[in-house]
């Protein structure tokens, strides 16, 4: 627990209510969400598989959960979806623009194995080139790095060299194959973690399998964050 606080307390405001809340929602997303997605997307990306990872901070303008929980993981659904496409429901235009642009990347990444036209719209992800799309209706083909690169090294890096976990070997991973996603990600993290951040990857993931299958190419993977 200590080495948690450490890690998270913003030591200049340690009384400061609203910091703190916002260091918890920062532990349980780091923990449960973004950071094995990245340990998924290095290891993946390690063996030569294709990666596009994106990183959703658009908190809708109808969200009605308090400012301090900021995007939560999920709020993309609606997007890809096409919820705003409603003009019933009280999205500002720039949310349903976002929503198309998500429609059109998401579509073609099903259908090619690529998001866009070309890499250099949206290079692929690597443990030494860890660049992102970021997905926001007030910018277009932004990039980030990481994401949250020194949170991440906690959790990936230097935890579990405290706690005395080996690194993984590629023999590990040699079965980390499109045909079986799921014993894959089996080997990367325990069984509470698995729960929390397999559903929509290996849904995407299998549902590009599948496409790639038919028209024969070369399997490609996508990380949803």
């Amino acid at each position: 627990m200590y080495k948690f606080l450490f890690q998270y307390t913003d030591w200049d405001q340690v009384n400061d209510g609203y910091q703190n809340q916002r260091a918890i929602a920062d532990i349980v997303g780091d923990y449960f969400f973004i950071c094995p997605s990245t340990h998924f997307a290095q290891l993946f990306a390690d063996r030569g598989m294709k990666v596009y990872y994106y990183f959703f901070t658009q908190r809708t303008s109808t969200n009605v959960w308090g400012k301090w929980m900021g995007v939560m993981h999920g709020d993309e659904v609606e997007y890809v979806f096409g919820h705003p496409l409603n003009k019933s429901l009280e999205y500002t235009d720039n949310e349903r623009d976002l929503s198309l642009r998500m429609i059109h990347y998401f579509s073609r990444f099903a259908y090619t194995g690529m998001p866009t036209v070309t890499e250099t719209e949206w290079p692929s992800y690597t443990r030494n080139h860890p660049k992102y799309f970021i997905w926001n209706a007030e910018k277009k083909n932004a990039f980030g790095r990481g994401p949250r690169t020194t949170a991440c090294a906690f959790w990936n890096e230097f935890l579990p060299r405290l706690k005395g976990v080996p690194d993984p070997t590629p023999e590990a991973c040699k079965s980390a194959m499109a045909s079986s996603v799921s014993a894959g990600v089996s080997q990367l993290h325990s069984s509470s973690t698995i729960a929390s951040i397999i559903l929509l990857p290996v849904l995407v993931a299998l549902a590009v399998v599948n496409i790639r299958r038919s028209i024969g190419r070369r399997k490609t993977y996508a990380i949803v964050v």
